[in-house]
């Protein structure tokens, strides 16, 4: 015969997630920086080099402004930060760098040192 729960009984499912939800804000913050680093090698590895234009989005930082540009492939626009802040160049071009198998992760050619990836997409 089962044994009935009373109000005051907790599943131990929901026991263990009382121990260790304080773990959970941590544990967001750490796949995210794991996943910009990631995403940053993978492109410096294996990044293609394409063109997208400057939009009048902007990203707001605790410092500065920046453009975004956004980018076609394959029917779908993909969108990222420009590094750029001179609202002026809105609909210039700016080499961008995308992973062809998966073109959400990407950067403006700016965003890496000079040197670390060989682009010429401008030219």
């Amino acid at each position: 015969m089962q044994r009935k729960k009373t109000k005051t009984e907790i599943s131990p499912m929901k026991k263990l997630f009382r121990k260790y939800a304080f773990l959970i804000p941590f544990l967001v913050i750490a796949l995210l920086l794991v996943g910009n680093f990631l995403g940053d090698t993978l492109l410096k590895i294996d990044g293609k080099c394409g063109k997208g234009i400057l939009i009048n989005k902007r990203i707001y930082t605790r410092t500065t402004i920046h453009l975004t540009y956004a980018f076609y492939l394959d029917g779908r626009t993909y969108t990222g930060n420009s590094q750029e802040g001179d609202i002026s160049k809105v609909g210039d071009s700016v080499c961008i760098v995308y992973l062809s198998y998966f073109p959400g992760i990407n950067r403006a050619l700016k965003y890496f040192d000079e040197g670390e990836i060989k682009c010429n997409c401008l030219k």
